[in-house]
C-alpha cells in the first residue's frame, strides 16, 4: 500500500525572506516561483516512501528469502540422498 506525500512551498513566506534580507522584491518573487516549479516537479516525479512502505518491502524481502532458504536445504537434502546412493551402488560394483 503506497501513500502519496504532499510536499507544500511557500512562496510568500520565502520571498518575503528574501526581501528582508535585502533582495529586490522582484528578483525574490521571481526567485521564490523558480524554486517552487523546481520542487514540484523534481518532487513530483520522486517516488517517495512511508516508513510503513519501507517495513512492508523490508518484509516481503525477508519472507522470499526463507522461501529460497527453503529451497536450498531441499536441494542439498535431495543431493545428499543421491549421493549415498551413489557411494552405496558404487561400494557393490567395487568387489
Amino acid at each position: 500500500m503506497s501513500t502519496t506525500l504532499t510536499f507544500t512551498f511557500d512562496t510568500l513566506q520565502y520571498s518575503k525572506r528574501l526581501k528582508d534580507a535585502g533582495m529586490e522584491p522582484k528578483v525574490a518573487e521571481a526567485e521564490a516561483q523558480i524554486l517552487s516549479e523546481t520542487l514540484s516537479a523534481a518532487l513530483g516525479s520522486a517516488a517517495l516512501v512511508t516508513k510503513q512502505d519501507l517495513e512492508n518491502a523490508v518484509n516481503q524481502v525477508k519472507i522470499e528469502v526463507s522461501n529460497e532458504r527453503a529451497k536450498i536445504i531441499q536441494w542439498v537434502a535431495a543431493l545428499l540422498i543421491a549421493q549415498a546412493g551413489a557411494i552405496v551402488a558404487l561400494t557393490k560394483l567395487i568387489p
